[in-house]
Order: structure tokens, then C-alpha cells, then sequence
């Protein structure tokens, strides 16, 4: 049975991504992205919290993998605006009292800048903040994490780096 599974989602990071590795050397980030959702009067009893503009804030958890996750480390600050693309994943497990728990996140496949550095507050008086700008071919979008190879009639078809086992990842 065919299925679809894509999310796109526009935010802001609530904190600064925070960088591990797996047991295998994976790179993987975590961050979170604050996403805004707009309310009409119909909606408001419906529990959510909605300020007196009537907009609601949610917080999606993001991971990415591989080199895509190394980008996000050096180059994602709080506060930065982002476009994240990807598939949702829920993932469950047995904690320790024995009571069955989830976790809903979103697994990157795609990120991009959504505002200038300038506009994101990169910069200061006294020049750069911490800031270093990436190679000038990944200035506006962060790579898959994919390579182009040459098959044998000289097309260019696109490979996965890594598949990363779920048991692998350490949180």
C-alpha cells in the first residue's frame, strides 16, 4: 500500500542545536523549532493556548543525520529562522517505572536559511558575532546528505552515504 509522509514546517530554533554522535560515529543534532499556528474565533475553545493575537506557538523536535547534522551544529544559531523539510517518526519505548512512552519528532531532510545573517542578527558592531559563512556552494541551503557518482552510461544518479540503524541513536 503506497503512503506519504512529509512534513514542512517554518520556525525559529528555541536554543542552539545540540551536537552528539552515535556508538558508529553518526553525526546527529537536535534542536528545537518554535513553529507558529494562526487561530480564527471557531478554533479557540479547542484547548490550546492563544495569545491575544490569536496565535499559538508549538514546538517540534528536529534531528538531522550526517553531514546535514554538522551543518546544523556549526552554522544554526538561536533564533535563526529556518525552513525544515522531512518526514515525521514517532518512536517508542519502555522506560524504566515500565510504562510504555513516545516521542513524535520531525528527521530532516532538507533545511534552509530563511533570512539574511544580516536579518538574523549575525552580525554586530565589531564585525562577525562567532559567525564564519559556509563554502560559497552551500551558502543558502544545507546538503543531503547524498553524492553524485557517474554510472556507467554517464548519467548522474544520487547515493545514500549512511542508513543509520534507530538502535543507534542515543537518546
Amino acid at each position: 500500500m503506497p503512503s506519504y509522509n512529509k512534513v514542512i514546517l517554518v520556525g525559529r530554533l528555541t536554543r542552539d542545536p545540540d551536537m552528539k554522535y552515535t556508538p558508529s560515529g553518526t553525526a546527529l543534532a537536535l534542536f528545537t523549532l518554535a513553529v507558529d499556528r494562526n487561530f480564527s474565533s471557531q478554533n479557540r475553545s479547542q484547548g490550546s493556548e492563544v495569545d491575544s493575537s490569536g496565535t499559538a506557538t508549538d514546538f517540534i523536535r528536529i534531528v538531522a543525520f550526517n553531514k546535514r547534522a554538522e551543518f546544523v551544529g556549526s552554522y544554526l544559531k538561536k533564533g535563526r529562522l529556518v525552513l525544515v523539510e522531512g518526514r515525521l517518526q514517532v518512536r517508542a519505548w519502555q522506560a524504566q517505572d515500565g510504562t510504555k512512552r513516545y516521542s513524535t519528532e520531525v528527521i530532516a531532510e532538507r533545511i534552509r536559511f530563511m533570512e539574511t545573517k544580516a536579518a538574523a542578527g549575525m552580525y554586530s558592531k565589531d564585525g562577525l558575532n562567532g559567525y564564519s559563512p559556509p563554502p560559497p556552494d552551500i551558502q543558502n541551503e544545507i546538503p543531503n546528505d547524498s553524492v553524485k557518482e557517474k554510472n556507467d552510461e554517464g548519467d548522474k544518479t544520487s547515493k545514500d552515504l549512511d542508513d543509520v540503524e534507530s538502535d543507534e541513536i542515543p537518546f
